[in-house]
């Protein structure tokens, strides 16, 4: 059990039904056998990620939760298998006027480690289930079309350089624990 902050310095107040602040505070539990996890996470935060819900984008999303279950296999001389699931519900959020599709969303991860002696390597392809589009220059129907750059002054939040960060990924890590 525990409780985890996600803290984004640099980001300003909340303007009313369109942008929250995306401080998030959440409160987690988690059991496990042997290689297996399981985990709930609760948002206690009244904006989960900074979202709004509800058609007219003016209820908060305080109760959303994230359900996921990890595998890690231990294989042998140094090597894991890794697995990941998980399911996000975001309360409130629904389809909007402007067809931004809803937060809500499944993903997973598949992966494997070499515990290489000075650290660990890892590999892993992680995809979710959202769909839509991410326009270049207007944003799009993603919930996880994020803009980063290009804000104009008076309007709320940016208007171009958006990216669907919702879209699969291959990772090639490194960890060193001190």
């Amino acid at each position: 059990m525990g409780y985890i902050t996600y803290n984004y310095p640099g980001k300003g107040s909340a303007i009313a039904t369109v942008l929250a602040n995306p401080n998030t505070q959440e409160l987690y539990a988690a059991i496990g056998y042997k290689w297996l996890t399981a985990k709930y996470s609760h948002a206690t935060s009244s904006h989960f990620m900074g979202w709004f819900g509800g058609p007219a984008l003016d209820k908060n999303t305080r109760g959303s939760g994230y359900l996921e279950l990890n595998a890690n296999y231990d294989m042998g001389d140094g090597w894991t298998l890794i697995g990941h699931v998980g399911n996000q519900k975001v309360k409130n959020s629904v389809v909007t006027s402007t067809g931004v599709t809803d937060a809500n969303y499944s993903d997973w991860k598949l992966g494997v480690s070499k515990d290489v002696g000075f650290g660990t390597i890892t590999a892993a392809y992680s995809d979710t289930d959202t769909s839509g589009s991410c326009l270049p220059t207007s944003g799009g129907t993603n919930a996880y079309c994020w803009g980063n750059s290009g804000v104009v002054p008076g309007v709320s939040g940016p208007t171009r350089g958006f990216k669907d960060v919702s879209k699969g990924a291959f990772a090639l890590t490194f960890l060193k624990t001190f």
